[in-house]
Order: structure tokens, then sequence, then C-alpha cells
């Protein structure tokens, strides 16, 4: 990620709130705990690269998004 990264954490049954423009792009990586994208679960430590979206990172159990 880059030097200007910053990490979320985020609390359990909390959710991260995101919306990434068609012209714009957005690159997110869980980092600790679990969380899950409309149901889908995120692997540890893989990046997800977003553009033209409205969506909510949400976590059951508590988790740290870096964005």
């Amino acid at each position: 990620m880059e030097a200007s990264s910053q990490v979320w954490s985020l609390e359990p049954e909390s959710e991260l709130r995101v919306e990434v423009g068609f012209d714009a792009s957005l690159s997110i990586a869980l980092r600790r705990g679990t969380a899950e994208i409309a149901g889908i679960e995120l692997a540890l430590n893989r990046v997800y690269k977003l553009s033209g979206r409205k969506l909510a990172v949400f976590s059951w159990h508590g988790c740290d998004i870096e964005t």
C-alpha cells in the first residue's frame, strides 16, 4: 500500500462506509480480524481495488482495515 495509507479499527458489529467515484480508485486490505462486504468475507492481507462503488465493510468481531 502507499505511504499515505490509513488504518481503520472497527469495533465488533460495526462498519466502515466507503464511496469511490467512477473516476477514482481505492485499495483496501484486511489487516486483522474478520470483515465482509455484502456478506462476502475478505481474505486477510489481500488488497482489493475498488472503483465506482458505494459499500460498507462490516465486521462481526472487530478488525483493522487499511486504505
